[in-house]
């Protein structure tokens, strides 16, 4: 049964900067750590991340966590995770290898919301998707139709 785990990412700095450029906090590289520790007890084989710096930078470090416990992975950058709508997520989860045991997909608020959202019919956020928040999916397999997935698990790394 594979795991999709869809994310927003960690805390970013707001410096005189494009915001495709905005890098990580401090806070936000710990928060990442944390993550990545905590997503090493699933099996994650694939990491796909917003080509935004802020994003690269969060899935770097649940790289970096599963390399600390002996699986390397590869963030594969996806430009269409920026500025995007729910129909350009669900193309991208169609591109995840149906022999995937699990994927992370890190992105952009109010994207991330609207597709957990849309992927569980049955799902409502009562709260706002923070950074460093993460909904994990317990899928029967890959192929499951939007509006048919799961109730996903919600974890929040903040400090």
């Amino acid at each position: 049964m594979p795991y999709l785990v869809i994310g927003r990412h960690a805390k970013a700095d707001r410096p005189p900067v494009d915001d495709f450029d905005r890098p990580l906090t401090d806070g936000g590289f710990a928060e990442a750590a944390r993550l990545g520790e905590f997503l090493t007890d699933y099996p994650l084989d694939c990491l796909i991340s917003s080509a935004a710096l802020r994003t690269m930078q969060t899935a770097q470090g649940v790289a970096d966590a599963f390399a600390k416990a002996g699986t390397e992975l590869e963030v594969r950058a996806d430009g269409a995770l920026y500025d995007s709508d729910v129909d350009d997520w669900v193309e991208v989860i169609s591109t995840i290898p149906a022999d995937s045991t699990g994927a992370y997909i890190v992105g952009h608020e109010p994207t991330v919301s609207e597709v957990i959202t849309e992927l569980c019919a049955d799902f409502e956020l009562n709260t706002k998707f923070r950074p460093s928040s993460i909904a994990i999916f317990d899928l029967p397999a890959w192929g499951v139709a939007a509006g048919g997935f799961p109730q996903p698990e919600i974890h929040c790394f903040r400090e």
